[in-house]
C-alpha cells in the first residue's frame, strides 16, 4: 500500500463512526493471507475513491479510521471471494475471538458469569469503535439484548461478526447452548442494531 499524497489526513476527511486501525489491517490482513497483495487490490479497486485512498494509504494500529472504510473492504471482499456468504464472516470472528481469548485471558474468560463476560465484551467494543454506542441490558435470567447505536445500514457486514464475537466468547466462558441472533438489523433503519443473547 503506498502512502497517500501530502496533506490533511484522509480518516479525517470522511464522516460517521470509526475504528481503530488494528481492526482495519486484520480485516486486510485476511484477504492478503489467503489470496495475495494482488487479492487485496483486487478488492480495493472496486471500492469508491475515498475509501480507495485511506485502505493505500499507512495504516496505523492506533490510529482511528473511517469504519466505512472497513466494511466497505469486508463487503466487497466477501462478494468477490466467498459468494456473499456471510457466514465466513461469523465463523472468521469466531476464530479471531477464540485466538484473542487464548492464554493469559482465557482465564479471565472462564471464570467470569456470562453476564460478567457480555459486559466485558461491551467494553472492549468501545475501545475498537469511535462513534458507537453500546447498551447491554439483561432481560431475566440468562438472556440479554445488546443495542448498539452509530452503526449505520451499509456497516451491515458487522451484524455476522458480532454474532461470531458473542457466541464464541460465551462458549469459551463455559455458557451452553448459545444462541445470538440479530433482533433489529440495520437495514430495518430504526437507528440502531439489537442483538439477543441467550444461553443455559
Amino acid at each position: 500500500m503506498m502512502r497517500p499524497a501530502a496533506g490533511e489526513p484522509v480518516r479525517e476527511r470522511v464522516s460517521g463512526p470509526r475504528v481503530k486501525g488494528r481492526a482495519v489491517l486484520d480485516a486486510v490482513a485476511v484477504v492478503r493471507d489467503k489470496h495475495g497483495p494482488a487479492g487485496v487490490d483486487a478488492v480495493v479497486a472496486k471500492l469508491p475513491p475515498a475509501v480507495q485512498e485511506v485502505l493505500r494509504g499507512s495504516i496505523l494500529a492506533n490510529e482511528w479510521y473511517p469504519l466505512d472504510a472497513m466494511t466497505s473492504f469486508m463487503t466487497a471482499g466477501n462478494h468477490l471471494y466467498n459468494g456473499g456468504d456471510e457466514g465466513v464472516i461469523l465463523a472468521r470472528s469466531e476464530r479471531v475471538v477464540e485466538q484473542q481469548l487464548g492464554g493469559i485471558y482465557r482465564i479471565f474468560v472462564r471464570f467470569g458469569s456470562p453476564e460478567f463476560i457480555i459486559k466485558r465484551l461491551n467494553a472492549f467494543t468501545q475501545t475498537y469503535f469511535d462513534g458507537v454506542q453500546v447498551d447491554p441490558r439483561f432481560d431475566g435470567e440468562r438472556r440479554a439484548i445488546v443495542r448498539y447505536t452509530g452503526f449505520r445500514p451499509e456497516h451491515r457486514i458487522i451484524e455476522p461478526a458480532v454474532i461470531g464475537f458473542y457466541r464464541k466468547a460465551l462458549e469459551l466462558s463455559g455458557a451452553k447452548d448459545v444462541s445470538a441472533k440479530v433482533t433489529t438489523p440495520l437495514a430495518a433503519g430504526k437507528g440502531y442494531l439489537e442483538v439477543s443473547i441467550a444461553w443455559s
